[in-house]
């Protein structure tokens, strides 16, 4: 062989021009050679699995060029459901954690804990999507995650069905329509497909967990359940219920297989979850780059575990979280399943049928979706109870109940023989009855409360303001527009619950571009007495901002508003701080305008900007009353109601207001009312005693305070 320098010059020229032609253009334009970089491995990944997919069907004697009946069907279903949700899905930033959760994707930062570092680095791949706005595309990623998730639902259904039966003795398409829409009908997932949220992802990664054990169990191949392994270890960069729930799935897989494969292969399985679950890498890599958002620092390896534990939030909901009183417990339940219900029971016999089905024929692939439901219905009820009311919870449940009731129509379709049309229209009805009674907001198009309401503040912002928030809402909704599209930079935001971590208070003091106004500011955050208890901060704080410029504070329930009340004039979103007290004219015009800028929203809110809106409307009611306003404050709460007439916590204080007014008689019903919509309100059962007492209400007031004694068990209220 001859020597490389043997080469002709001409040769060797070009091997050298090429890679410096190629250094050259990395350096000049990176992001584009990086971007043709992914692509060319993308065609190549894709290609490979091409040339194996036809491979394979050449050893199974198919025609090449064509997938399986079940891909292709698969395939279809998943085009259908995607298009349909991206179609009605939100067109820009909606409430709740989509500020927080678009942002920390957008800057590659730390969003509360856990962190979700997944959904982080997909979330940055749909910011740079050509598709609309930065947050639609966002929203399009839950979307199609969703969409993902509940093909999955079907897919799994024909896998475990198909256990021991011939391909072809029962029709694809019904479990592949069946699944998604049974699953897509609950309002939870709905909500959760068609705005910016951790859960699509977690659902879709679940899902497919979930289909790699009951692939492995089917076929006996250990190479699912490896494969499963390493999805459960990728869910840890998901939300929680991700990998404890496809744990448990596996974990009964592995039961049945490991008998067979050897405890080699449950080795390789659990190397495979640890390989998944280096996503939580991303953690300190990002909060080791200072973004703008870096919730709690887990830059060091005890602030790491703190947020992967969740410490922060555990310690902050302590009194909710795991043992409760019997009467708390039964006040969850009770809610949990009103929630199933209204969401999913009218699919509910068809689940029973197929669980029966699944059990018979696929035991451990039955008993696992069991084993999922119980432990997701765990989760909603003791671990996070608050997302029972705002539907955050329990979609993991939901996808296994459309499972099992995909199973179960392939099961009665496969048993007919003269009454299968009769079958199929019974369970399209059912279906199409479910998706319209299910308490879900379907088409977000036209969905704009939060950009409305942030555009039209910073808009009137004057130059160096400062807001005080204390709601994920609008501070997340502020932050997010800054982070994302450099709105007002000079305007600057702190979350009132967040002012003890001094870092955070500089990091947001450093972005607002205000040095010479904010360093006062800083010399306070860093200095030797800043105090460890927000309420305190804010405190220490506040002399600092007033001089900074206009102050700008979003009343919350606090003690803490309680010392400012006085020198707060309303106004929407935030409450204008002024250094003399305004008088009770000046007040209450304020309101009304406030107030009348809030309702004039409405017929653009979906449930969670409705429930936002209510929120404020009902505090600034509070706010009036607390100011010596009452009728106007009765006027205003009466208002909320119309906002969110679901709202105990509104009800409860109309009926306060009512008893300050001396009539008992309405105080009762909204009391009465407000325990109705919340059994475990322990606020309204102490004040219905007190009031029913008052207007001789002695029944009444006897099972109030019995109610009241039970929700004081050993870790209620």
């Amino acid at each position: 062989m001859r020597p490389f320098t043997a080469l002709p010059p001409k040769v060797l020229a070009s091997l050298v021009v090429v890679p410096v032609l190629v250094a050259l253009v990395a350096l000049a334009a990176p992001r584009w050679f990086a971007a043709m970089g992914l692509a060319l491995v993308g065609v190549t990944v894709v290609g490979a699995a091409l040339v194996a997919v036809e491979a394979g069907l050449r050893r199974r004697g198919r025609t090449p060029g064509s997938l399986a009946p079940l891909p292709r069907a698969a395939a279809w279903a998943w085009v259908v459901v995607a298009a349909t949700l991206a179609w009605l899905c939100a067109p820009d930033l909606t409430v709740k954690d989509a500020g927080e959760v678009g942002a920390a994707a957008h800057g590659l930062g730390v969003p509360h804990p856990t962190g979700f570092p997944l959904v982080c680095l997909l979330g940055k791949a749909a910011t740079l999507l050509p598709a609309g706005a930065a947050f639609f595309r966002l929203n399009l990623e839950s979307a199609l995650a969703m969409a993902a998730g509940a093909t999955l639902a079907g897919v799994v259904s024909v896998l475990a069905f198909r256990h021991g039966r011939p391909d072809g003795d029962h029709p694809e398409f019904a479990p592949l329509l069946v699944g998604p829409v049974a699953f897509l009908a609950a309002a939870g997932p709905w909500l959760h497909a068609v705005t910016t949220e951790v859960y699509a992802v977690s659902a879709a990664g679940l899902a497919a967990t979930i289909g790699a054990g009951t692939m492995a169990v089917a076929r006996g191949d250990a190479r699912w359940l490896v494969a499963g392994g390493f999805l459960v270890g990728l869910g840890a960069g998901g939300h929680v219920t991700w990998p404890l729930e496809g744990m448990v799935f596996l974990v009964l897989c592995s039961l049945v297989l490991g008998r067979r494969l050897g405890a080699r292969v449950l080795a390789v399985v659990a190397l495979a979850a640890a390989t998944g679950a280096m996503v939580v890498v991303y953690l300190p890599v990002a909060a080791g780059r200072d973004p703008l958002l870096n919730w709690g620092d887990p830059s060091s390896w005890e602030a790491l575990v703190a947020h992967l534990t969740g410490e922060r939030i555990r310690r902050s909901f302590a009194a909710e979280m795991g043992t409760v009183s019997g009467a708390v417990l039964e006040v969850r339940v009770r809610l949990l399943g009103e929630i199933l219900w209204r969401s999913s029971g009218l699919v509910w016999p068809l689940a029973f049928l197929g669980a029966a089905t699944l059990v018979r024929g696929l035991p451990v692939v039955g008993a696992g979706l069991v084993a999922v439901a119980s432990c997701d219905v765990a989760f909603a009820i003791l671990v996070n109870p608050m997302g029972l009311y705002d539907l955050q919870t329990s979609v993991p449940l939901f996808w296994v109940v459309a499972v099992l009731a995909a199973a179960g129509t392939v099961w009665l379709w496969h048993q007919a023989t003269r009454t299968r049309w009769l079958i199929g229209g019974v369970v399209a009805a059912a279906l199409a009855f479910q998706f319209a009674w299910s308490p879900a907001d379907r088409d977000l198009r036209d969905v704009s409360v939060p950009r409305r309401v942030i555009s039209g503040f910073l808009e009137e912002a004057p130059a160096l303001s400062s807001v005080l928030s204390s709601s994920d809402d609008l501070s997340a909704a502020l932050i997010a527009a800054q982070a994302v599209e450099g709105a007002r930079p000079d305007v600057l935001v702190l979350v009132r619950p967040h002012l003890a971590d001094a870092r955070a208070v500089a990091r947001r003091v450093r972005a607002s571009r205000a040095v010479v106004a904010d360093d006062d500011l800083l010399r306070v955050a860093f200095g030797p007495d800043y105090p460890a208890d927000a309420e305190a901060a804010q405190v220490a704080l506040w002399p600092a901002l007033a001089s900074r410029g206009p102050l700008f504070v979003e009343v919350g329930d606090g003690e803490a508003d309680r010392a400012v009340r006085s020198h707060l004039v309303p106004g929407f979103p935030a409450y204008r701080w002024v250094a003399e007290t305004p008088d009770r004219v000046r007040v209450a015009e304020a309101a009304d305008e406030a107030m009348r800028q809030a309702l004039a929203l409405r017929s653009s809110a979906e449930r969670w900007g409705r429930s936002f809106l209510g929120a404020w409307v009902r505090l600034l009611g509070a706010h009036l009353a607390l100011t010596g306003l009452d009728p106007d404050a009765i006027r205003v709460t009466e208002a909320a109601l119309g906002l969110d007439p679901d709202d105990a916590r509104t009800w409860h204080n109309l009926g306060v207001l009512h008893a300050g007014a001396g009539d008992l008689v309405h105080a009762v019903a909204c009391l009465e009312r407000a325990v109705r919509l919340d059994a475990g309100y322990a606020r309204a059962w102490r004040a219905l005693a007190r009031y029913a007492g008052f207007a001789g209400r002695q029944d009444l007031e006897t099972l109030a305070k019995e109610r009241l004694r039970g929700l004081a068990g050993p870790a209620g209220p």
